[in-house]
């Protein structure tokens, strides 16, 4: 508990927690499409129905739920999916893929595999939540794809 707290509450000596102050996050994208065990822990533990997450969320960046941009999205359910998880959140994404340039830092690394990747990853994108982006062959293609763009990996 002490070190969540120095993380995510209040730093020691009276400093801001960690998560304020860090200016660079090198993480990955989870797509719903794929049941790994960050899913299987909001199913299990947090008794979030598949469908339920499905509906509500694309994926996730770093463990922060991204909502789905389909029409038929509920935020009422998204926020009581989302609020279950405690660790870094989507205003300290958004904080850092905001001031990177200004700092001179590189903000927000995403890395991802996979052209299942390509919805989330392009969401993200369309939300300024990534500055600097690093995908396989295949997940470039998809997202080339979605941009009507023609590559030499594309079509």
């Amino acid at each position: 508990l002490r070190s969540y707290k120095e993380i995510f509450v209040e730093g020691s000596n009276g400093k801001r927690p960690w998560v304020e102050r860090i200016d660079t996050i090198v993480t990955s994208v989870g797509s719903f499409h794929s049941w790994l065990e960050f899913n299987n822990e909001l199913v299990t533990i947090g008794g979030v129905s598949r469908e339920d997450l499905q509906q509500s969320c694309l994926g996730d960046v770093g463990g922060v739920l991204i909502p789905n941009p389909r029409p038929e999205f509920n935020a009422d359910e998204f926020n009581e999916i989302a609020s279950l998880w405690t660790g870094i959140q989507r205003k300290d994404f958004q904080r850092i893929a905001s001031h990177a340039k200004d700092l001179g830092r590189p903000g927000v690394i995403v890395v991802a595999a996979g052209e299942n990747k390509k919805a989330i990853v392009f969401e993200l994108v369309k939300q300024k939540l990534v500055n600097e982006l690093i995908v396989d062959q295949a997940l470039a293609a998809a997202l080339a794809d979605e941009c009507h763009i023609r590559t030499k990996f594309g079509s």
